[in-house]
Order: C-alpha cells, then sequence, then structure tokens
C-alpha cells in the first residue's frame, strides 16, 4: 500500500506542485505573503513554465521526457499558450489584476485536463518528478567528480553575475523599452499596445500585444519584484538555468552519456558567457535573446524529432513554441524560417527516396504553416 501510494504521488507530483504554486500566487496578488525576490524566483516558475508543462500531460502523456528535459519545452510552450489571452487583455483592456485571474483559470484548465488525461490512461509515469530526482542522485554519486567541476563552473557564473555584471554597472538601452512597457503595464488602469515613450497611439512592432512582456509585468505584480530588479536579476538568472537545459535536450539527440553531455553543455555556456561577455547576463531577459539562446535550440530540436519520426504532437509542440517566438520578436520571423526552410529542404533533398516519409513531413510543415499564419 506504501509503494502503491509513493507511486501515485509521483505520477501526479507536477499536480500537487501546480496546486502549492497557485495557492501562493493567489496569497502573493492579495499580499498576504511577504514579497520579494525569493517570491520572483518562486513564481517565474508559475508564470513562465507551468501552462505548458501541464499542456505536455495531456498533449502527449506517452512521452520519455525526463523533467529536466520537460522544463524547457515547457517554458517554450507556456508562451504559445499564453499568446491568444494576451491579446485579449490588450484588445478588451483588461488590467494585470483581471489577466492575472485569466491566467490563473488557464492554468486550472491544463491542470484539469492534464488529471483527467493520467486518470483516463491510468499510465504509470516512469519519469516521474520523485523517480528523476533519484536516478538523477544515483548518477551523481557516480560521477562525483564531474557533477563538482560542472557545478563550480555553474556558481562561477553567478558569482561573475552577481559581482561584475550587475545592474549597478551596466543597462543596455534595449531594457529601457521593456522597462516602460512593464512599468505601464503594472501602473495603468489596462494594458495598452501604445507607445509610453513618445505618447504615440499607435501599437509598437515588437513591443504591442508581446506576450513575454505581458507574463513579465504578472509576474513583478504577483511577486512585488520591482520591474527592473526582475529584468537585471530574476529573470537572468531563471533563463541561465533554462539556456543550460535547453542544451541538454538539444544535446541529448547526439550524446548518450549524460556526465559527458553534461560536461559539452557547460562547456558551451562557458563558451557562450565568454564570447558575449556581460551581455549574456544582462541581457538575457531580453525577448530576442530568450529566442536566440532558448527557443531556437527547442524549434530544431523538434524539427529534428520530425525528420526522424513525424508524429502529430510534433508538429503541434513546434507551432506552439514558434507561435510564442512570433508573439515575442516578430522581426525574427524571417530568420528562422529561412533557417528551418534551410535545414528541413537539405534533409528532404538527402532523403529524396523515401517519397512517403518527405509527402508526410512536407504535408505536417504547410498545415503548421498555415496555422501559424492565421493566428499570427
Amino acid at each position: 500500500m506504501q509503494k502503491f501510494r509513493l507511486r501515485q504521488l509521483n505520477n501526479l507530483s507536477l499536480e500537487i506542485l501546480t496546486a502549492i504554486f497557485l495557492i501562493v500566487a493567489v496569497l502573493s496578488q492579495q499580499r498576504i505573503l511577504p514579497q520579494g525576490l525569493y517570491l520572483g524566483f518562486i513564481l517565474g516558475f508559475f508564470v513562465f513554465f507551468l501552462p505548458g508543462l501541464l499542456a505536455i500531460n495531456w498533449i502527449w502523456l506517452k512521452n520519455d521526457w525526463t523533467p529536466f528535459q520537460k522544463l524547457p519545452i515547457g517554458f517554450g510552450l507556456s508562451l504559445g499558450i499564453g499568446v491568444i489571452p494576451t491579446f485579449l487583455a490588450f484588445s478588451l483592456r483588461w488590467s494585470i489584476d483581471t489577466f492575472f485571474w485569466i491566467y490563473l483559470g488557464l492554468i486550472l484548465v491544463n491542470l484539469g485536463l492534464s488529471i483527467w488525461r493520467k486518470l483516463r490512461v491510468g499510465l504509470q509515469n516512469r519519469h516521474g518528478y520523485l523517480s528523476s530526482y533519484r536516478t538523477l542522485l544515483k548518477s551523481v554519486r557516480r560521477n562525483l567528480l564531474l557533477v563538482i567541476w560542472s557545478g563550480g563552473c555553474l556558481v562561477g557564473f553567478g558569482v561573475v553575475f552577481a559581482r561584475k555584471f550587475s545592474l549597478t554597472e551596466y543597462l543596455h538601452g534595449d531594457n529601457w523599452f521593456f522597462l516602460s512597457f512593464i512599468q505601464r503595464f503594472i501602473h495603468q488602469p489596462y494594458l495598452s499596445p501604445t507607445d509610453p515613450i513618445t505618447g504615440s497611439e499607435s501599437p509598437v512592432f515588437n513591443y504591442s500585444y508581446n506576450v513575454y512582456l505581458a507574463f513579465g509585468a504578472l509576474l513583478s505584480r504577483i511577486s512585488g519584484v520591482e520591474v527592473v530588479d526582475l529584468l537585471q536579476f530574476v529573470l537572468p538568472i531563471i533563463f541561465v538555468v533554462t539556456t543550460l537545459l535547453t542544451f541538454l535536450l538539444l544535446g541529448k539527440l547526439l550524446i548518450r552519456k549524460w556526465p559527458i553531455l553534461l560536461l559539452t553543455s557547460v562547456l558551451w555556456l562557458s563558451y557562450l558567457a565568454v564570447l558575449q561577455s556581460r551581455q549574456f547576463f544582462t541581457r538575457l531577459s531580453e525577448p530576442k535573446y530568450v529566442i536566440y539562446f532558448i527557443l531556437i535550440p527547442l524549434v530544431f530540436y523538434f524539427i529534428i524529432q520530425i525528420l526522424k519520426d513525424q508524429k502529430l504532437v510534433f508538429f503541434v509542440i513546434l507551432g506552439g513554441v514558434l507561435l510564442g517566438l512570433a508573439n515575442m520578436h516578430a522581426a525574427s520571423i524571417p530568420y528562422v524560417f529561412i533557417a528551418i526552410l534551410a535545414f528541413v529542404g537539405l534533409n528532404l533533398i538527402l532523403n529524396w527516396k523515401k517519397r512517403k516519409r518527405n509527402l508526410k513531413i512536407i504535408k505536417g510543415f504547410i498545415i503548421t504553416g498555415l496555422v501559424l499564419a492565421v493566428l499570427v
């Protein structure tokens, strides 16, 4: 009986975490909990990851992803899921508090669908959160020196970020646009797509109806974290971790052994930190940098999966990620689609004899593209 209960707890671990996060979010939004940076990190998971993670459960319950692989996928999918309510929030002039309750409802719907799907299928998730942590601990014991070295690198990133590239030394000009928009989203009676800097009544390209900025405003509102701290401290740390997990996800297609994969990903993260210098830390909260380091690798992960196995679920999740990407930074759309066309086109040419498979891939991309075109 005890083993059965533990197994059920493992299967519903995400749903239990979701319920806890919902309670914390409501208490924080009502100013019952003491607010601060710690709430920014906790509720950052609630805002940017939960909808996508829950959606994965009812879209494709029989997946083989571990929780660590699901996190970047959940992030990309959450942005896509949030596009429609964000558009409605701006169009119908909702306040940021109204947007919070609508977003809460969206998570509850995903939570209900996730539980319903698990109860209906009755599947034991062999990659539940509790079992994954036990597996992780075993792997840590076997590869202790490598883990210590990799962890030291990550701690080093944190020290460099905190001491050398802090906000007191540097603030990039683009961040002033985001600060202005998010501040107005929080303090105005309703969400408005117009330009807060020049006072123009026209929507601003790349900033208006933006799901990422709306999520940032929502996180600042419910956690009590000032917008400056949010953009320069909370979000960069969350996204450094997400960047590492995205590299692990993509690299797993090429490198099967986790210790070697972890080492490679940390080295890649080190390379980016050195190459980008302070901009990797101080600008990682900007939409285009989120696209560069998280969403584009995520897009190519699903393209590779589609080329290997033409499952409908891969097209659905890829479409969600691309929808969020297109909404976050519209100027990136042509470059991303050119890269996709070149990558997929070359694969189709090299595999020209597999006509049935190629036709299925082409049909899937055409349908996905048409749906995205209508939504965008």
